[in-house]
């Protein structure tokens, strides 16, 4: 691959057929269609089916929620990260027990990042994640928050929300949670 070619883009009512392409079973996520963090609970996301998460998906896209950036190499969808404002997602500021003080309008949260398994280990979340932050400060924003799983040898499908490593990397540090789920925060 060459990267001179990669460009990050936020996800529009244009791209959402590139979001549907890297959410489909060929690449590993199409069950969830991006809609655990917008469910009531992680028991009720895991009895729902494909064919219920894609629902929702097009609910929120129908009500204008974008929220994400897409990694492409030349026009093709290599990658997907879930990123807006940590208000619009209770469940997450549930599960990681964020008081009302933490949830602002103004802080994004990265709660979903992956890659086609045809581009995983090439350096190319590293790409992914430096564009959206890009993205973000060029919209003004400074603070980003990201909730990745952390852990030896942990299966791809189990870091769903991006691995630590990529985050201490892009210069976020660790401000609470746990050892396996921290909570890691940038200012732009």
């Amino acid at each position: 691959m060459k990267n001179s070619n990669l460009v990050v883009k936020p996800l529009t009512a244009r791209s959402v057929g590139d979001f549907w392409s890297l959410h489909s079973d060929e690449v590993e996520h199409g069950w969830c269609c991006c809609t655990a963090w917008w469910s009531p609970s992680f028991k009720v996301f895991s009895k729902r089916t494909a064919t219920e998460n894609r629902q929702i998906r097009e609910e929120l896209f129908a009500k204008e929620q974008f929220d994400g950036f897409i990694l492409y190499e030349n026009d093709d969808p290599l990658g997907w990260c879930q990123c807006g404002s940590l208000k619009r997602l209770p469940l997450l500021c549930e599960v990681y027990d964020l008081d009302e003080a933490t949830i602002d309008e103004k802080v994004q949260a990265i709660s979903c990042l992956f890659l086609k398994p045809s581009a995983r280990n090439k350096g190319l979340a590293h790409k992914l994640l430096a564009g959206l932050l890009e993205h973000l400060k060029d919209e003004g924003f400074e603070v980003v928050k990201a909730f990745p799983r952390c852990g030896d040898n942990l299966p791809a499908g189990e870091v769903w929300t991006g691995p630590g490593p990529l985050f201490t990397r892009a210069g976020f540090t660790k401000i609470g949670g746990s050892e396996t789920m921290p909570i890691f925060e940038l200012s732009l």
